[in-house]
């Protein structure tokens, strides 16, 4: 029996694709890079302010391209100092604290710019709508490259620079500075830490300084 040409190939780790192992490391992103994306976002257009608002978000909550594009009015809670992702990951419902660097950038963007880009269009209560009038929200495709493009005009040299880079980049610098895994697990909405694990790379200076604290405290 010969080989059917149109059978799927079976390659390794194909029954787990979105959970890379140990050999095969999740693409991250550096602070150098975090910094790189928050240069190119100077400027004080209503398009700038948008899109810093946006990179925020992402830095700030290490939440999904598409849990960030679909907020709406109602999910930002400044009174709490929340987010509320309402569409996380299956369906899931997760708040997230608003930090300072987001709730600066957000209340720019809402005070300075949202009607701006709105204009006479229809008003449907997504926080980032499309500018085609018809009341959607920013897709998917938009924020990607808005991301890359903003990436390289603060001198990224990455080819892509996308939503899940910075997840991952964010949950390595929460492990690296203390957050322990399973409230980093929590933080990013994962209902493993194992998933965590492989997000958060604890790099030889985080785990050098612990080691060095832990030598400390016992020579006391």
């Amino acid at each position: 029996m010969g080989i059917d040409p149109f059978r799927k190939a079976r390659r390794p780790g194909a029954r787990a694709a979105l959970l890379p192992s140990e050999e095969t490391p999740t693409k991250s992103a550096t602070l150098d890079d975090l910094q790189a994306l928050e240069r190119g976002c100077a400027g004080d257009s209503p398009i700038d302010l948008r899109d810093r608002a946006i990179v925020a978000l992402f830095v700030t909550t290490a939440a999904r391209n598409t849990s960030v594009r679909l907020l709406r009015l109602e999910d930002v809670d400044f009174a709490r100092g929340l987010i509320r992702f309402v569409r996380a990951k299956g369906g899931k419902t997760l708040e997230v604290a608003l930090h300072r660097q987001a709730r600066n950038a957000l209340e720019a963007y809402m005070t300075n710019a949202r009607a701006a880009l709105l204009g006479a269009h229809r008003d449907t209560g997504y926080l980032f709508p499309a500018n085609n009038g018809a009341g959607e929200p920013l897709g998917a495709n938009a924020v990607s490259l808005m991301l890359t493009r903003r990436y390289r005009a603060g001198g990224g040299t990455l080819r892509h620079f996308g939503s899940h880079r910075i997840r991952h980049a964010t949950a390595t610098l929460l492990v690296n500075n203390g957050m322990p895994l399973d409230e980093v697990s929590r933080y990013l909405g994962h209902s493993s830490t194992d998933v965590t694990r492989r997000y958060a790379q604890q790099t030889p200076e985080a785990l050098g300084a612990r080691a060095a604290d832990a030598f400390a405290r016992s020579a006391s």
